[in-house]
């Protein structure tokens, strides 16, 4: 448990208390009201205490723990634009969060979400991770996150992405990761000599998807007529036979030239 004295320090405003074995988080956490970070990952708590969305956090870790719920007050974290609650219990998310208007990062990965709420169609986000749940349809109304450059959504049982959300703000190039969608624009098959990319489902690795893509399928291989352009204007160098005695190398014998008298 958090120590009650750590809770009169009123000027402290980042907190982490990572992999500690935490179970409860005390009310007196809420005098904390300077407290602009706070990681509670990898402890063994069940539920978030509603006196924590009294804080002016901006960045929320809880990850790895034993989370069933969110507080229906989460809605009250108005300053919040981290919000990591992935590899948890989580069945579902509370409307409340549609009033996040900070929020720029929700990571929900590796819960137990079988639908994503509507009000999150609402919020700035830019980055959204709601990959390994249950997620069987995105919102229509998602269309509207404008901001919005990076989803990760792999191994969810997705069917293919609404037409009406692709037009709108997730155009072709937001989706990432996913086994299940239709892609909006396949990319050309690959030659045969070049074997098809792995995706990794590393994070990291999904910011640079795009460029990956687009430098596979480019063929390395000239077409053959503008191999045979290019060997017209630069013939391949010619092997230099022995001339015989009197021609210099370099020199061209004229074979028109008349003999000496």
């Amino acid at each position: 448990m958090l120590p009650e004295d750590a809770c009169h320090l009123v000027s402290l405003e980042g907190l982490s208390l990572y992999h500690n074995c935490v179970r409860t988080i005390p009310p007196a956490i809420a005098n904390l009201q300077s407290l602009t970070y706070l990681n509670l990952s990898r402890n063994q708590l069940t539920s978030l205490p509603p006196c924590l969305c009294r804080l002016p956090l901006k960045v929320l870790v809880a990850s790895n723990n034993k989370l069933a719920s969110l507080p229906a007050e989460t809605g009250s974290l108005s300053h919040l634009r981290q919000l990591d609650v992935s590899c948890n219990e989580l069945q579902a998310l509370p409307a409340s969060m549609g009033r996040l208007e900070s929020l720029r990062d929700l990571n929900v990965r590796r819960n137990q979400l079988t639908a994503l709420p509507e009000e999150l169609s609402e919020l700035p986000l830019v980055r959204l991770d709601f990959s390994c749940n249950r997620v069987a349809r995105i919102p229509v109304c998602y269309r509207h996150l404008r901001h919005l450059q990076t989803v990760l959504l792999d191994n969810n049982p997705l069917l293919s992405p609404p037409a009406q959300v692709s037009r709108g703000g997730l155009g072709a190039g937001n989706w990432a990761g996913s086994r299940c969608l239709t892609p909006l624009c396949a990319p050309r098959a690959l030659p045969e000599s070049h074997p098809p990319p792995l995706l990794s489902q590393s994070t990291d690795e999904f910011s640079d998807l795009s460029f990956r893509i687009a430098e596979l399928v480019r063929d390395p291989r000239q077409p053959k007529e503008k191999r045979d352009r290019a060997g017209e204007r630069d013939p391949s160098p010619q092997i230099l036979r022995d001339p015989g005695p009197g021609v210099t190398h370099g020199a061209v014998p004229d074979a028109a030239a008349p003999a000496d008298p």
